[in-house]
C-alpha cells in the first residue's frame, strides 16, 4: 500500500482502565507495513481531580530544580501501564517503534506506531489494550479494500 492511508474511525469503547473509559479513535495503515494506533480516555472524577492536582504540582516546578522533581502526569502513569499490541490473521509480528501521550483537562490522548514484519495484504486486524493486571479488551478491524 502506498499514497493515502486506509484509517479505521470507530469511538467504541474498547476498555476500562483505572475507572476511566478507554475508546478507539483510530486505526491507520500507513505506507504498507506502518500501522498507528489513536486511543482516547474519557476522563471520570477520580481522574479529574488527579489531572488537577498535577496542574496544581506542576506550577510550584520551576526550571531550576532537577528533572526528578517534576510531577508525574496521571496521564502519562496510565500511558505506560497500558499494553497495546497488533494481530492479523496472517500471523504478522508487529513491532512497537514509538508511542505517546498528551491530552487537556478533559480527555487522555494517546498514540502508538507499529510497524509489520512485512507489508500488509489482508484487510482485518485485531487491536488489544491491557493493563499490567491483565484488564482490557479488543477490538476487530476490517478495512475496506
Amino acid at each position: 500500500m502506498t499514497g493515502v492511508p486506509r484509517v479505521f474511525a470507530s469511538g467504541q469503547q474498547i476498555a476500562a482502565l483505572r475507572d476511566t473509559n478507554v475508546y478507539l479513535l483510530t486505526v491507520e495503515l500507513w505506507s504498507g507495513n506502518q500501522v498507528t494506533a489513536r486511543l482516547v480516555g474519557q476522563l471520570n472524577e477520580r481522574m479529574q481531580s488527579a489531572i488537577d492536582s498535577y496542574y496544581v504540582a506542576l506550577q510550584g516546578w520551576t526550571p531550576g530544580q532537577s528533572r526528578d522533581a517534576v510531577p508525574s502526569s496521571p496521564g502519562e502513569e496510565m500511558f505506560r501501564a497500558l499494553r497495546v499490541g497488533l494481530s492479523d490473521e496472517a500471523g504478522t509480528a508487529f513491532t512497537l517503534e514509538s508511542g505517546s501521550s498528551g491530552g487537556t483537562r478533559h480527555e487522555l490522548l494517546y498514540e502508538w506506531h507499529f510497524r509489520a514484519s512485512h507489508e500488509l495484504h489482508g484487510s482485518h486486524l485485531t487491536l488489544t489494550v491491557m493493563n499490567s493486571e491483565g484488564a482490557g479488551g479488543s477490538k476487530e478491524i476490517d478495512f475496506p479494500q
